[in-house]
């Protein structure tokens, strides 16, 4: 069930909306809920709905609670930001010589090539941080007695 200001956001008229809300307010649902009327009702074509996120795990769930939620075949890009920008970036030269920074693709580091970084940046800087602590796993707040 949407609120007041969900629904407000689900059946605004404008063509591109932001949606920011606190964890746990149904920013999800209502960004599915407003995809859904923008197919439904107005007959938007799926490929033309980008839907960005913060995390892959936000961009996977909301994928399938729209795939639930709506048995379109087509389903509307889900992604990340991350993911969108580099997704431009090595598809289309254009955009990344209109950037003026890349002359090839950016890598992206896998968890072999992360580890090999870390263990550089340890003996650089002579200190044993653990990996929990250089991925922001770890808390580094002491609680004072």
């Amino acid at each position: 069930m949407l609120n007041t200001a969900q629904k407000q956001a689900v059946n605004c008229e404008a063509k591109n909306i932001l949606c920011l809300a606190g964890a746990g307010t149904g920013k999800s649902y209502c960004m599915i809920s407003r995809i859904i009327r923008l197919i439904d009702e107005q007959k938007a074509d799926t490929s033309s709905i980008l839907a960005l996120t913060f995390t892959n795990a936000t961009a996977c769930e909301m994928r399938e609670r729209y795939r639930r939620m709506h048995k379109e075949q087509e389903t509307p890009l889900f992604c990340t930001f991350h993911s969108f920008c580099y997704s431009l970036i090595s598809s289309n030269h254009e955009v990344a010589r209109y950037l003026g920074y890349y002359k090839e693709t950016p890598q992206i580091a896998d968890d072999i090539a992360l580890r090999k970084i870390h263990a550089i940046c340890r003996q650089q800087c002579g200190t044993k941080i653990s990996d929990d602590k250089l991925n922001g796993k770890q808390n580094t707040i002491r609680k004072s007695k």
